[in-house]
Parts: C-alpha cells; structure tokens; sequence
C-alpha cells in the first residue's frame, strides 16, 4: 500500500538518502517482559546472555527490557505499546498473571517462558521438569541399558541435577550400573573420548 501510495503521489527519494548509512537496515525489536522481583532474574546477566546470542546466531534485533511487578502484568503490557516491539517472551512467576494474560482479547506475538499456555507458545527451562520427562521418555521407549556422560567430578561433588536424574531413574524402575557412567570433561575432546567409549 505505502509504494502503490508512493507511485500515485510521484514521490521521489531524496538523493542524499541514497548516500552510505543514511538509510539503517530495518531491525525487529524482542521485548521481554519480566517479574522485577524475581529472585532469580539479574537484568544485566539477562541483558549480556541475550547480546552473546545475537554474536553467537548473527542475528540482529533489538532489545526491549520491560521489568514488571508480579500481579501487575498485563498492566504493563498495556503501558508498552505493541508497536514497540514485534514480539515478546514473558517470564511468568504469578498463575494469575497467566491467567489475566490468557484472558485478554485478541492474540498477540507472545511466549510464555517457563509455563505452559493454551493460548500462547511457551517454552521451558524448569530443569527438574525436563529431567523428569527426559527420564520418563527412556522409560517409555523401554531402554534396557542407558549410559550417562557427566562432567568429572559430577558424583563426588552431589551436583543436585545429576542427583535428580538418578533418583528418577530409580523411581521409574531404570537401573544404572557403575560402569553406566563415563565422567568426562565438558570440551570437543572430553566428547569425543566419551563416544570412543560408548562404541567400545
């Protein structure tokens, strides 16, 4: 429409538009919108995790950082207008954040991080709920031997995770031998020893 408007006016670019970086390539804005309060929420860590993304993937798009109160998301959402940005990812901690959000009209560019939406894509890091499911999933397909890489020290340290994953293991009738462990350092050659091991 704007260049079907621009041919009926007879518009024409300024010449100095034409000239090197007077034009800035066109960029999507990501919003996040996250609970101020969380324990676990550090802006700055959030803010650097996110640029190391764009170096490591190439992609370029700018950042909104939006803080909220919990129990006041949506309010928020209505202060930053949805031109701002062309999609959000929203840190939820409050059900009846979700729920406010949920029942809002319409459908808007958002993903729900760490719970699960019927109106909304969401995504989870929720370790524990991963291991559980990873572990239910090897129990499913009926897995008679399974082998666990680990980091070196990963049993004598009582790395919680790993703990985890052993106690779902057991709780869902998987046995893990001693010999089922092959503790290797986290580098291209502690992965590379380890699948020499597995093919042994």
């Amino acid at each position: 429409k704007v260049i079907k408007a621009a041919r009926q006016l007879g518009y024409k670019m300024n010449s100095s538009a034409n000239e090197p970086n007077a034009l800035k390539k066109w960029q999507p804005t990501v919003a996040f919108f996250i609970p101020v309060n969380s324990v676990w929420m550090d802006m700055n860590v959030i803010h650097s995790s996110i640029n190391r993304h764009r170096k490591q993937t190439g992609r370029d798009y700018n950042i909104l950082l939006c803080p909220y109160e919990t129990g006041r998301l949506t309010e928020k959402i209505d202060r930053v207008h949805i031109s701002a940005y062309e999609s959000a990812v929203i840190s939820i901690e409050n059900e009846n954040d979700l729920k406010e959000l949920e029942d809002r009209p319409g459908n808007s560019p958002f993903v729900i991080y760490n719970h699960s939406s019927s109106k909304y894509s969401s995504v989870s890091y929720v370790a524990d709920e991963a291991i559980s499911q990873a572990v239910k999933m090897i129990s499913a397909k009926g897995c008679s031997k399974i082998l666990v890489l680990s980091g070196r020290d990963s049993r004598q340290h009582g790395d919680e995770y790993f703990n985890l994953f052993i106690r779902c293991c057991e709780e869902n009738g998987i046995k893990l031998s001693k010999d089922a462990f092959i503790a290797t350092e986290n580098t291209m050659i502690g992965g590379a020893i380890a699948a020499r091991h597995i093919l042994n």
